[in-house]
């Protein structure tokens, strides 16, 4: 019986990492689309479980060049601040893409 558990534990764990974006993510990935439109990567991916309040946001754009860490985030999260007052976390990553 604990293989069997063990087993779908295993399935569930493989099928949730190619799981389909949620419409919370194609959402946040919308907006951010539209305010780095010259963005080489954007991702935002819900962490909460599946409940949509706290998210892991990825950009990579040379808007950033030039720009501290904090100016960085800032823009994102000037970007997506509507949507941040209804969130538990957010975890931010931004790169300046390598010329």
């Amino acid at each position: 019986m604990l293989r069997i558990i063990q087993r779908s534990l295993l399935q569930v764990r493989q099928c949730s990492t190619t799981k389909a974006l949620s419409e919370g993510e194609k959402a946040i990935a919308k907006k951010l689309l539209e305010r780095f439109p010259n963005a080489k990567h954007i991702n935002a991916e819900d962490i909460s479980g599946g409940c949509g309040t706290m998210y892991r946001i990825q950009v990579e754009t040379p808007e950033f060049s030039g720009k501290l860490k904090i100016q960085q985030h800032k823009m994102v999260t000037d970007c997506l601040q509507d949507d941040i007052k209804n969130w538990h976390g957010l975890t931010i990553e931004t790169v300046n893409p390598k010329p």
